[in-house]
């Protein structure tokens, strides 16, 4: 899969009892699809992914796969503090028909880099779908460096790990940027993790 264009976080409707609201959600991806977008984001921090149990979560995924129906790839956020849940959802995503991941660093842990490298190549192993890592986000207490990730991603031979979502700063962004995940530009894998500093 090619990460080109404009990929937007798809939000999560809900009914007054706290259930989705079907509805709501497939006349928002519609409105998104026919806006031009270039893919879709479900389950991404966005969508509210840690405001679901595990069920909701995996149940939006097959939803929104069933409404997409093709007409956009689906990448699906694997956000969560313990790996071992990243990879079950990871694995969920696959089994529902994502085209690709997003992958978090864990919120409110404070994980080393090396510790951030290896929770990416786990849930990139436990998928094998193409993957984009966010870094940065405002809930993660540590930041995936560039040339460690190089170093943990060649010894382990993962190709799927194609994209950065770059959140954090100081980073100098290749111009124009390959696509935009939200408000953030991507990078290829190798063009990060060479990692120029400001």
């Amino acid at each position: 899969m090619q990460f080109e264009g404009i990929y937007t976080p798809v939000i999560t409707p809900y009914h007054s009892d706290f259930s989705l609201n079907q509805d709501a959600l497939e006349a928002t991806i519609n409105r998104l699809i026919e806006a031009g977008v270039h893919g879709l984001i479900i389950a991404g921090t966005t969508g509210e992914y840690y405001a679901q149990s595990s069920d909701e979560r995996v149940e939006m995924m097959s939803v929104a796969h069933e409404i997409i129906a093709g007409r956009r790839p689906m990448i699906v956020g694997t956000g969560a503090i313990r790996t071992e849940d990243s990879i079950l959802y990871a694995k969920a995503a696959k089994k529902a028909g994502a085209d690709a991941l997003l992958i978090a660093t864990p919120p409110y842990a404070y994980p080393t880099g090396r510790e951030i490298a290896l929770h990416a190549l786990a849930i990139d192993r436990a998928a094998d779908l193409p993957a984009c890592c966010q870094n940065g986000l405002g809930t993660a207490k540590g930041t995936l460096h560039g040339m460690l990730a190089a170093d943990l991603a060649s010894g382990h031979d993962s190709p799927l790990l194609q994209q950065v979502q770059e959140q954090a700063a100081p980073r100098r962004l290749p111009p124009p940027p390959l696509a935009w995940l939200g408000a953030n530009a991507l990078m290829k894998w190798g063009e990060w993790t060479a990692g120029a500093e400001l």
